[in-house]
């Protein structure tokens, strides 16, 4: 992707008071959520590469404008290269969809120890929850427009063997990936924001059930 996704702040350094009684019900929605973070570690992994096959992408799609049609050999090259890049960038935003998958029902598996906890904390955790729910569903739209994306793309290298392509064929096809691409970086701008809103809602019942050393 054009920016590196926010990823989760504090994500495996927070340590567990363990209390000699057994866990609380703070105790073990700790562990959920430390949990679902853990599984958000290819989602992590997934970013550099997606960036890095975007600017290859980029640099191959502004060769291909530069070359002429006598040059369809190249042009041809150029353009299989791009669709592996492409395919390759399908592989891993279905990767990085399935760890926010994984790590969503992880957490939602102590949603129902809400109620379990004291109620001077249950607007805390709740706020827990409904941060990752929103998250959940803005990379929803984030999975479903970026595959979309790439299938524009796809398409759009594809024109390029066809030596009867107009200028206008062309650029129709430009504007219509980039238009998707402005949404999938609005995507992105509020799928940070929920996880901005995730990291502070959880730091705050983390602090409020007393779940960290000092």
């Amino acid at each position: 992707m054009t920016k590196r996704m926010t990823i989760w702040a504090t994500m495996l350094g927070l340590l567990l008071i363990v209390s000699a009684c057994g866990n609380s019900a703070e105790e073990e929605l700790f562990e959920h959520i430390e949990e679902a973070i853990a599984l958000e570690l290819e989602f992590e992994q997934q970013q550099e590469p997606l960036v890095e096959a975007e600017e290859r992408e980029y640099e191959l799609f502004e060769e291909m404008v530069q070359l002429g049609l006598g040059e369809m050999d190249e042009i041809e090259e150029k353009v299989n290269e791009a669709l592996e890049l492409a395919s390759e960038r399908k592989e891993r935003m279905e990767t990085e969809r399935e760890s926010i998958e994984s790590a969503y029902a992880q957490l939602m598996e102590g949603e129902e120890m809400v109620e379990e906890v004291e109620s001077a904390r249950q607007d805390e955790v709740k706020a827990v929850f409904e941060a990752m729910q929103g998250r959940y569903e803005v990379h929803k739209e984030l999975y479903d427009n970026y595959l979309q994306a790439i299938a524009l793309d796809e398409e759009l290298y594809t024109m390029f063997l066809n030596e009867d392509l107009s200028f206008e064929e062309l650029e129709e096809q430009i504007n219509d990936v980039n238009e998707l691409y402005r949404t999938i970086n609005d995507n992105k701008e509020a799928f940070n924001d929920q996880t901005e809103r995730f990291n502070e809602a959880k730091e705050q019942f983390y602090e409020s059930a007393e779940l960290l050393e000092a």
